[in-house]
């Protein structure tokens, strides 16, 4: 078991997981700009559905199964026998689940230690965030959740008898 772990956690494993993961991504991309209604939720269409409940899940494990197999990473096995073509697509299978785990981690350990969040958004790919109170309002600028300024007369209520005629 121990060596089990070991092989899992590996620098194979973790190159396999950061491909898998980076080929997901770009899958998922192509698809969802294809489709726009399969990103949509609740799921507008039975592709939507089938989407966002199956393939999304599949995918991964799908990836690091075919990447396994291939020659880039023959050479990581997560047991003795892998070397058998059933051992290389089960240990795909296992990196490949566990690579959004990974992924995740690398990237709160990234954004932790750089600031850079490695999540490529619409507005830029590499941009990271300022934090919050970077930028305190002017003295000049009102507070964003206060109400705007009431014009002098607009101050008095109406029923104070200040009609003229009465």
């Amino acid at each position: 078991m121990d060596q089990a772990v070991s092989k899992l956690m590996s620098m194979g494993a973790v190159y396999l997981a950061l491909a898998t993961v980076i080929i997901t991504f770009f899958i998922r991309r192509i698809v969802e700009t294809a489709i726009p209604t399969a990103k949509k939720s609740p799921p507008a269409t039975t592709f939507a559905r089938w989407w966002q409940s199956v393939i999304l899940y599949f995918l991964p494990v799908a990836t690091g199964a075919l990447l396994s197999v291939g020659e880039a990473f023959a050479g990581f096995h997560v047991v003795e026998g892998g070397q058998t073509l059933g051992g290389q697509i089960i240990f795909g299978m296992i990196v490949g689940w566990f690579s959004g785990f990974l992924y995740k981690v690398f990237r709160k350990t990234l954004k932790k230690k750089t600031g850079i969040d490695p999540v490529p958004g619409p507005a830029s790919v590499m941009a990271s965030t300022p934090p919050k109170d970077s930028d305190p309002p002017k003295d000049s600028d009102p507070p964003p959740d206060s109400e705007p300024t009431k014009d002098e007369g607009d101050d008095k209520p109406k029923d104070e008898g200040d009609d003229k005629g009465e």
